[in-house]
Formats: structure tokens, C-alpha cells, sequence
């Protein structure tokens, strides 16, 4: 592994990712968020690729184009305070992957506010603050400024 940043599992000889498309299913009950996101490499690649993620839950890494599962893991088993954990997905010549993750409670990009915590008082709401390191509480990436990528919501 060669790292880019020594906040991060990013590794330099990995491509970059350039796009992310992210979809969220909100849930204020539990202050969670059920997610997928397709991220789009720079060059197709094949061997062991690694994300950055932290509190996240991940049920399934798959091809997007086939929905065929691809092996990952996630490592160190009890995750690191400051880096999370490294997701590490076995890729065969794709350029893109599609994960699927739910947030946890304890997430630190995420606040989540009550309705008598807003202003009009009848609402709640979510905000995020990715800066530096959290982005990978919110969904997998190469959470470095290493790595600069276009997102997409949906």
C-alpha cells in the first residue's frame, strides 16, 4: 500500500474516483440514513481497492452494470477512532461500483435536529459538516483532498 495521506486508506496506486452518485432514504426516528452510491473510477481497474469509512454499515458492494456481488471487507474489525476502516473491494477490470450502507447514530458529519430544535419548530433537519476527515461517516470515498470528485444526489 502506498498512501497518499496519512489520514486516510486511500491508496496512491489505486485510480482516483471522479464521480459519486448518491441516493438517501432519510430516517429521522432513528437518525440514520439508508444509502447507495455508484462511484465511478478514473480507469477501469482489477486487484483490492480501498475506501475510506467510518460508523457505516455496508450490506452489499455490487457491479452496478450486472448487479453481480463483489467480495469486500471491511478492516480493522474494530475500527480505528480517527481513520474508521477500510473498505476494501475486490474489483475485475470495472470502473465503476455500487455500494449499499446505512449511516449510524453516532455518524460526526451528521447533526440531527428536532423539531423544537428549528425554527419554524415543525420539522426536523439534518445538516452536514464533512470537513475534514468525515465524509466518510456519510458514505465510502477516498476521503482525501487527494481526491477530487463530482457528486450527484438523488
Amino acid at each position: 500500500m502506498a498512501p497518499i495521506d496519512p489520514h486516510s486508506y486511500t491508496d496512491s496506486t489505486h485510480p482516483l474516483t471522479t464521480h459519486i452518485s448518491l441516493s438517501f432514504y432519510f430516517d429521522f426516528a432513528s437518525s440514520t440514513i439508508l444509502s447507495s452510491a455508484v462511484l465511478s473510477l478514473a480507469a477501469p481497474y482489477s486487484g483490492a481497492f480501498t475506501l475510506d469509512s467510518r460508523y457505516l454499515s455496508i450490506s452489499d458492494v455490487l457491479d452496478p452494470a450486472t448487479l453481480t456481488p463483489l467480495p469486500f471487507s471491511l478492516q480493522p474489525t474494530s475500527a480505528d477512532a480517527i481513520l474508521g476502516q477500510s473498505l476494501t473491494v475486490t474489483l475485475s477490470n470495472q470502473s465503476q461500483l455500487l455500494v449499499i450502507f446505512k449511516t449510524a447514530p453516532s455518524s460526526s458529519a451528521l447533526q440531527w435536529l428536532s423539531p423544537p430544535q428549528t425554527f419554524n419548530k415543525s420539522f426536523p433537519f439534518v445538516y452536514t459538516q464533512c470537513q475534514a476527515i468525515h465524509a466518510r461517516s456519510v458514505f465510502p470515498c477516498q476521503d482525501t483532498p487527494a481526491a477530487r470528485i463530482n457528486l450527484l444526489r438523488n
